[in-house]
């Protein structure tokens, strides 16, 4: 009895390996996989979908450009868009490329880490995404104070994959250049495509951009 009540009070007093992650990602990384599922994760969707309204909405009142309801509404769903094809795609390429790779990773164990990253990326944002903006109006050169921690959370966002697919950072920073591949080639055609026949003033006047 006396060393269940210790053993209790020593992983009651443990700090959450969310906070331990951005110290060291090997070990916090692997106990954020074993501690949760898919499914206690999936809310990041939707949030990640309302946080890219709001940091629009931010950012409008920052740089004193007037923003419609619908322009909100229009970010949020593009969030949303972007939030479910970052993770469908991304775990199926993350996996499938992975495993030419010489990857081990389940396929619930690759969502579960694309989760997290995005968990992370989203976590950090006020810090990478909305300061320096913000910032840049007092100074251009302000804009770059977020860059160092861009390239830590890319670090850590490595060491979360390469622990789900159990090989090294280099091979996961590899598959995932391997994966943007596949998906940045077809899609920079389809823009290309899309701009030059698409007409883009009459949508942009309707959606309500000036």
């Amino acid at each position: 009895m006396p060393s269940q009540r210790k053993g209790k009070a020593r992983s009651s007093g443990r700090t959450s390996p969310w906070l331990t992650v951005w110290i060291s990602p090997g070990k916090a990384s692997m106990e954020l996989l074993k501690r949760h599922s898919v499914r206690a994760l999936v809310w990041i969707i939707p949030v990640l979908a309302l946080g890219t309204g709001a940091q629009r909405w931010l950012l409008s009142i920052g740089q004193r450009i007037p923003i419609t309801l619908g322009q909100l509404a229009l970010w949020t769903l593009a969030g949303l868009i972007i939030a479910i094809a970052m993770f469908v795609v991304g775990s199926l390429l993350f996996y499938r490329v992975g495993r030419l790779n010489g990857g081990t990773g389940s396929p619930t164990r690759i969502r579960l880490s694309v989760l997290v990253n995005m968990i992370l990326a989203f976590v950090a944002s006020p810090l990478t995404q909305i300061a320096p903006v913000l910032l840049g109006r007092l100074h251009p050169a302000l804009t770059y104070l977020g860059t160092p921690l861009i390239l830590w959370m890319w670090y850590v966002q490595l060491r979360v994959s390469a622990n789900a697919h159990s090989f090294s950072p280099w091979n996961a920073a590899v598959t995932k250049i391997m994966g943007g591949a596949v998906v940045g080639v077809p899609l920079c055609c389809a823009i290309n495509w899309a701009f030059s026949n698409l007409p883009w003033d009459q949508i942009l006047r309707g959606l309500g951009f000036n």
